[in-house]
């Protein structure tokens, strides 16, 4: 079955704030996907780059650019492990990464990593509960995080 937006290349989805929801972006995210709306704050995470106020400690969506990305999976190992460990107990965890799936694993001058490391390392994160995005540019990727977050939100506000 394909998606409506793999189907057209123009669809934009529709997504509302429900009344009570409050996105935050971290402090720490330099570009972030969203900034002076009413719905969204700005407040320092102890895990990721989005989350939603009541529920920081159960979702978290990290946010990370290829080069980034590689260099978190090479140079900057331990601290990203640590990082992903503390994210363990999360109910809801995702990662959605600024650039196309092809671009992540062709050699680059970003990385010397060799792509069936960086496939494994990406595996094992979807093994341990990450959900994984490309994004092929900023309006997709805040189109993934927004949709996720609200819906987490609608969901969660009806049990």
């Amino acid at each position: 079955m394909k998606l409506p937006h793999q189907i057209n290349k123009t669809f934009k989805p529709s997504i509302s704030i429900p009344q009570g929801c409050l996105l935050i972006v971290d402090t720490r995210e330099q570009a972030p996907l969203f900034g002076g709306e009413k719905w969204c704050i700005r407040k320092t995470l102890k895990q990721g780059d989005y989350s939603i106020v009541g529920f920081e400690d159960r979702i978290t969506i990290e946010r990370k650019s290829v080069s980034d990305l590689l260099s978190s999976l090479g140079v900057e190992r331990k601290r990203f492990e640590a990082e992903l460990r503390r994210m363990e107990g999360y109910e809801w965890k995702g990662l959605v990464i600024e650039g196309l799936e092809k671009d992540v694993y062709t050699p680059n001058y970003y990385s010397s990593l060799h792509p069936n490391s960086i496939y494994q390392s990406l595996c094992s994160m979807e093994i341990r509960g990450f959900h994984i995005y490309y994004a092929e540019n900023k309006e997709k990727a805040r189109w993934w995080v927004l949709s996720r977050l609200v819906k987490y939100y609608k969901i969660k506000r009806e049990e």
